[in-house]
């Protein structure tokens, strides 16, 4: 046990200082002092296990950087590998960080991960948490890009899986794959989602799937589909445009319809604004209501 001790009443502490003096012109990689630590194995060799180690990481007079190393011995054949890496650099007041050893190695946080500038990542990001949270106080912020370099004609995906079969289930008829939610605050102050686009599954038959995608929004307090495209069975995808029997669909061009075209009986809808419309009335007959809501 070695204790060292300071009693004196100022604000500084006790130093262990190392010292490389070599009589020469200092270099790069110059080790300035370590501390290690050994223990016997099973077979009662003695060995390094560990070793805290300072050192010149640039030797340059009047811009020099210092480095500090926490290493471990990985595995019986190997030497010693860094698993905590700090190093200074040429900006001002900043210090880079390395963590880990070897592409597989794991770093683990017992806690929350703060980071006050930017995450990037040279291989694949997992998590097995329930939600990731991107906060800003900047306007358009935050921004989440999603960047494809490559030279062909492939671009990014962003992909939503529904896997119930690695939990011990199975996939169903009716079962959705994804949800892309748009949320805002109404004048009570409470979190209100006002949009939505929702993907499914309208058939899980092999060989027969079917999907469906809506888009929602709110309207009168309620999320109601504006617009809803489903597979089947049939090689073909139904769309319903429109919620509510007096709904307007307007087409800012030409409409074509290459099929039929089905008029269904309703109410005829009010306020025409200038334009004419046709109409199915009670006695299922086709009607034409003018701009001026004249029938003929």
């Amino acid at each position: 046990l070695i204790i060292i001790q300071n009693t004196n009443t100022d604000a500084n502490g006790a130093e262990i200082r190392f010292i490389k003096d070599k009589g020469a012109n200092g270099a790069n990689n110059d080790i300035a002092g370590k501390i290690t630590f050994y223990g016997d194995d099973t077979a009662q060799d003695n060995v390094e296990w560990s070793r805290i180690e300072g050192y010149a990481a640039l030797a340059t007079n009047g811009a020099e950087r210092g480095g500090l190393k926490l290493l471990v011995k990985p595995n019986a054949d190997a030497t010693l590998e860094s698993g905590l890496t700090m190093v200074g650099t040429p900006t001002s007041d900043e210090v880079d960080v390395t963590i880990g050893n070897g592409a597989a190695s794991v770093t683990t946080t017992a806690g929350d991960l703060s980071i006050t500038s930017h995450l990037t990542a040279v291989k694949d990001i997992t998590s097995s948490g329930d939600t990731i949270t991107f906060n800003s106080t900047s306007s358009f912020k935050p921004d989440v890009q999603i960047i494809n370099t490559h030279t062909n004609n492939r671009s990014a995906v962003l992909k939503f899986i529904k896997d119930p079969v690695t939990g011990g289930g199975s996939a169903s008829n009716d079962d959705p794959t994804g949800d892309i939610r748009f949320y805002g605050y109404n004048n009570a102050d409470q979190s209100t989602q006002y949009g939505a686009i929702k993907s499914g599954i309208t058939d899980v038959t092999d060989g027969s799937e079917a999907g469906n995608v809506s888009i929602e929004l709110i309207t009168d307090g309620n999320q109601r589909e504006g617009l809803a495209l489903a597979g089947s069975s049939t090689d073909i995808v139904n769309v319903d445009i429109g919620y509510g029997d007096t709904s307007t669909v307007t087409t800012k061009g030409s409409l074509s319809v290459t099929t039929h075209l089905t008029f269904k009986e309703g109410s005829a809808p009010t306020g025409s604004s200038g334009y004419g419309y046709l109409h199915v009335n009670t006695d299922n007959n086709l009607i034409y209501i003018d701009e001026s809501d004249n029938a003929s």
